[in-house]
């Protein structure tokens, strides 16, 4: 059999860190390779484990997710992690992305979703959750006026493109 896609699920819930261990597991071409349950071990983790993906909950103990994204992207740029989240205001989203997300999946998402997203972020693809990337074009428009400038006419179609 081929290798399989490695993952460090970072989920500081018990019942919800289970389950996505069994649907995740339900694939034969991945793995679960660790679980922790706060920021400060999933920095840690990731340097000793160096999964393909991790899973990562923005709300966590010891270190909130988005800081421990952070920690893992400026370590090592190319680790492909995303959040999994009840998040959808929109500075949870500019936060995340800007600290280097791969992904922005909301938890109320579909396993099919669920399951779209995990192979597109190992495929090298970005994924956010239908819901979040219906109103991407609205949060990256009203992010800043001065950034949406910086942006060439190409860079602003892809954009819309991936919104659509």
């Amino acid at each position: 059999m081929d290798k399989k896609f490695t993952i460090l699920i970072v989920e500081d819930h018990t019942l919800l860190r289970h389950g996505l261990v069994d649907m995740i597991l339900s694939d034969p071409t991945l793995e679960v390779i660790g679980e922790v349950d706060n920021g400060r071990d999933a920095i840690q983790q990731a340097k000793i484990l160096m999964p393909d993906l991790i899973l990562m909950d923005l709300n966590l103990p010891i270190m909130n997710g988005t800081e421990a994204l952070s920690e893992i992207k400026r370590a090592n740029p190319n680790m492909k992690v995303m959040v999994l989240t009840v998040h959808k205001a929109d500075e949870y989203i500019r936060d995340t992305l800007k600290s280097g997300a791969d992904g922005y999946m909301l938890k109320n998402a579909t396993r099919d979703e669920f399951m779209l997203a995990v192979h597109t972020v190992l495929d090298g693809g970005n994924y956010l959750s239908e819901e979040i990337a219906a109103n991407f074009n609205d949060i990256s428009v009203n992010d800043s006026v001065a950034d949406w400038e910086k942006l060439s006419n190409r860079e602003r179609e892809v954009l819309k493109l991936v919104a659509e």
